[in-house]
């Protein structure tokens, strides 16, 4: 189990921004008993051949995707005025057609209320 951090950690580990609120859901989900992590689902550079290769992911995935209690859980993260893509919904509707569950994840607090409730 982590220790608790204190204010200056806590905000040098987890800064107000998607990655710092991507990081804070991962260890909350973790430190909780369940398993999350970070999917990447953005192309990578290759430098030897100087193009960008496309990613392998469901476009539209989410940021999260973690188990609790023998649920799925998939954690999609936004931050400031950016807003789900068409791709974001698709994937949505087909996590909650299958059972799984679905989150859109803009601050710590509404993600904390959702992830108490299940």
């Amino acid at each position: 189990m982590a220790t608790p951090l204190s204010a200056a950690e806590f905000k040098k580990q987890f800064p107000p921004t998607a990655n710092g609120l991507t990081a804070q859901i991962i260890r909350e989900i973790s430190m909780s008993g369940g398993f999350a992590t970070r999917i990447n689902t953005q192309g990578q550079w290759d430098p030897s051949r100087k193009v960008m290769r496309t990613g392998h992911t469901v476009k539209g995935m989410t940021d999260i995707v973690g188990v609790y209690k023998a649920l799925a859980l998939f954690v999609e993260v936004k931050v400031g005025k950016d807003r789900l893509s068409p791709f974001q919904l698709d994937v949505q509707a087909s996590v909650e057609r299958a059972g799984g569950r679905w989150f859109c994840a803009r601050d710590f607090e509404s993600f904390l209320k959702w992830f108490q409730g299940l």
